[in-house]
């Protein structure tokens, strides 16, 4: 069963989910880490979604820097993985308002890449936070 992070604001959506981890088997602390992941953009009436992976540390990271700016109401929290597949940014001024943006590349037998940028606030953030510490509770970093 797959879990999902909702990184949701105003008018536009992030959702990434993790499907389980590639190799569970895997004996190697590399190979271990790998989750099959999904990105799931939708901005007003464009929508993009895309089959990838991503890594345990990639989400515990993000995890780690949210917590922090979210304790604080101001900051930036990044989700940047591993093969540059996927870069988030989440800003967040004094008063609880911020931005999420990013860029999404696809680059497989096609090329692609989608820019994003929408408002956000830390009452969608809450849920994201939750999301998140869901997801990293699911597919804990193996040593």
């Amino acid at each position: 069963m797959s879990s999902e992070v909702k990184i949701a604001g105003h008018g536009g959506c992030v959702v990434l989910s993790a499907d389980g981890y590639e190799n569970p088997d895997a004996r190697d602390r590399g190979d271990a880490n790998w989750l099959s992941c999904g990105v799931q953009l939708t901005l007003g009436g464009v929508a993009a979604t895309h089959k990838t992976s991503f890594t345990t540390n990639d989400f515990a990271r993000f995890l780690g820097q949210l917590r922090s700016v979210m304790d604080t109401m101001k900051g930036a929290a990044l989700f940047v993985t591993d093969e540059d597949a996927l870069s988030i940014k989440v800003e967040l001024g004094g008063r609880g308002t911020g931005t999420v943006s990013g860029v999404l590349r696809i680059a497989e037998h096609i090329r692609a890449t989608v820019e994003f940028s929408f408002e956000s606030d830390q009452t969608f953030l809450v849920r994201t936070l939750a999301d998140l510490d869901g997801l990293c509770r699911k597919f804990p970093i193996k040593t």
